[in-house]
C-alpha cells in the first residue's frame, strides 16, 4: 500500500515557515495526499538548559503541525527541551490519542506501527559535532547522551518489537562523516565544515 510523508525538520521556532508550508501545500493541492507527518527534531532554538520559554515555544510549533489536520509523530532534536526526552509516561502532555483529531505522539526511542506492514521507530538528540578536518575538536557534544552508544543498545530491542514490518529509521543526527554546518563567521575567509560523529 502506499503511504505519502511530509518531512519535516530544524524548524527552530519558525512559526511562520509552517504557515508558508501549509498555505503552499493548500495552494499546490497536495495537502489531501499526505497520511503522516513525522518532525525530525529541532523544533525549537532551546538553550542547553531548558527554560519554560523554550517548553512554550515548543508547544507551539507542536500545535502549529496539529493544524495540518494528520498524525503527527515527533522526536526531539538537540536544541528540543530536555522534557522531551522522557519517558513517555513523563514527557509534558502534548500527546493526544482521540477521535476528534489525528494522533500526536513524540516517538523518542519507541516503536509506532503506522500502518499493517509499516513501522517507524525514533531516536531524537544528536551525537558529538566535530570539524571536518580536525575530528579531535568537538564543536557541540552529544545530546542528550551519547546518542551513538544509545542507539546501538535500544535499536535491537525495539526493532525486535516490530514483528515483520517494514521499518523506517528515523534519527535527528546524520550518519557518522555527515556534513551537518558549514559555518562561515568572516566574510572572505575560509568556512569550517562540522558533521557528525568522531
Amino acid at each position: 500500500m502506499h503511504r505519502t510523508f511530509l518531512i519535516v525538520s530544524d524548524i527552530h521556532y519558525r512559526l511562520d515557515n509552517i504557515k508558508k508550508l501549509q498555505i503552499w501545500l493548500i495552494q499546490k493541492d497536495r495537502l489531501k495526499e499526505i497520511d503522516f507527518i513525522i518532525a525530525c527534531g529541532d523544533l525549537v532554538n532551546g538553550t542547553p538548559i531548558t527554560t519554560e520559554k523554550d517548553k512554550q515555544e515548543f508547544q507551539e510549533v507542536i500545535s502549529a503541525l496539529k493544524c495540518f489536520d494528520k498524525p503527527l509523530y515527533y522526536i526531539p532534536g538537540n536544541h528540543d527541551p530536555d522534557t522531551s526526552f522522557l519517558p513517555q509516561d513523563q514527557k509534558d502532555n502534548l500527546n493526544q490519542t482521540n477521535d476528534e483529531r489525528p494522533i500526536t505522539k513524540n516517538f523518542h526511542n519507541e516503536s509506532v506501527q503506522l500502518a499493517p506492514g509499516l513501522s517507524i521507530v525514533g531516536f531524537g538528540g544528536s551525537i558529538d559535532g566535530v570539524l571536518r578536518n580536525s575530528p579531535e575538536t568537538v564543536i557541540w557534544p552529544a545530546c542528550p547522551e551519547n546518542t551513538e552508544t544509545f542507539l546501538a543498545e535500544r535499536l535491537p530491542i525495539l526493532i525486535d518489537q516490530v514483528n515483520n514490518d517494514d521499518i523506517i529509521l528515523v534519527t535527528h543526527f546524520g550518519p557518522f562523516k555527515t556534513g551537518t554546518t558549514d559555518v562561515d563567521m568572516y566574510p572572505l575567509q575560509s568556512s569550517y565544515a562540522i558533521e557528525s560523529g568522531r
